[in-house]
């Protein structure tokens, strides 16, 4: 509805012009969620959204060896558990794992070298939780401020000196490509951390300090506990979070301009247009063409070797 202020001299001579001021409606802002995958290497993401009278969330999941773990995880009724244990995610994470460690034949499962990691997103009305296990990361913008979660790798600077300190844990150097730019890569040194197996004599090795899984029964190689985030947000806030396996993150080199592009594009378009068009920009990396450099030498130009699979979870109060 528009309001008229007329000037204090609107009568006094017909040359005074009118004062109007128009005010809009405000738009309400809701909670859009949305998922999107696209299978390019092995297979094994996966990413699932739901909501109750709580919250509207996302279930993330990237699975490495067999895929036994992640088949497991896939089939959890999750929704009916993320509210069961709605105030306790490390009871969230027992019930996981008890049921990782049941076989469906009676037997004793040995995930040896199997395992995934998992991000969940839970958007209430007034505030985000995050938890997460593994290296599938979850950013966060609100207004003009971001957030990310930790991701359990060589960057955990407080799971690699844990690990450094066990005797029984192995470190190893590797090398890994690291996104320059849009159009440069390189390779800096990794890690990679050989875990005992009770089943077997051979190290379970895995790039990351935390992971679902790598279990022989009711024994899980790594460390299982949650890195939990927590943030409040207003009604008038706009908020845009991604929840990402590392087929997305492993490609870019600005997380801010993800989020901020991303946001943008739902604005101006919709959520649908903004995730088919991330899921399409985030392929093309996988498959261009990219300059090598080596000790900031051009070597040549070249392609990921091993294409990885894409998985994206998003909600948005825009």
């Amino acid at each position: 509805m528009a309001t008229f202020t007329h000037s204090s001299n609107h009568y006094t001579n017909g040359l005074s012009e009118e004062k109007i001021t128009i005010v809009q409606p405000r738009k309400y802002k809701k909670i859009t969620s949305g998922v999107a995958i696209k299978l390019l290497g092995s297979k094994q993401d996966w990413v699932t959204k739901g909501k109750n009278d709580l919250f509207k969330y996302l279930v993330v999941l990237d699975g490495h060896g067999k895929g036994n773990v992640l088949n497991q995880l896939m089939k959890l009724k999750w929704n009916e558990l993320l509210l069961t244990h709605n105030e306790r995610p490390d009871h969230l994470l027992t019930a996981i794992n008890v049921y990782l460690a049941l076989g469906s034949d009676g037997s004793t499962p040995n995930n040896f070298r199997d395992g995934s990691t998992c991000s969940i997103v839970k958007m209430f009305e007034s505030y985000i939780e995050c938890y997460t296990i593994g290296d599938s990361q979850v950013g966060i913008k609100i207004n003009n401020d971001y957030f990310y979660t930790k991701n359990h790798d060589l960057d955990h600077e407080e799971d690699v000196n844990r690990l450094k300190e066990d005797k029984n844990v192995v470190i190893t150097e590797t090398w890994k490509g690291e996104v320059l730019n849009d159009n440069d890569i390189t390779m800096t040194k990794g890690k990679y951390f050989d875990y005992p197996n009770i089943s077997t004599s051979v190290k379970d090795r895995i790039a990351m300090t935390r992971a679902l899984g790598h279990n022989y029964g009711k024994h899980f190689s790594t460390m299982q506990e949650f890195d939990l985030f927590r943030i409040d947000y207003n009604s008038d806030d706009n908020v845009t979070i991604i929840a990402a396996t590392d087929g997305l993150w492993d490609v870019v080199h600005d997380k801010n301009a993800i989020l901020s592009k991303f946001e943008e594009e739902t604005i101006t378009h919709n959520a649908h247009t903004a995730i088919t068009r991330l899921m399409n920009r985030t392929e093309n990396k996988w498959t261009q063409k990219w300059n090598y450099y080596w000790e900031g030498k051009l070597v040549e130009q070249t392609q990921f070797p091993n294409p990885d699979d894409i998985g994206i979870g998003y909600l948005v109060h825009i």
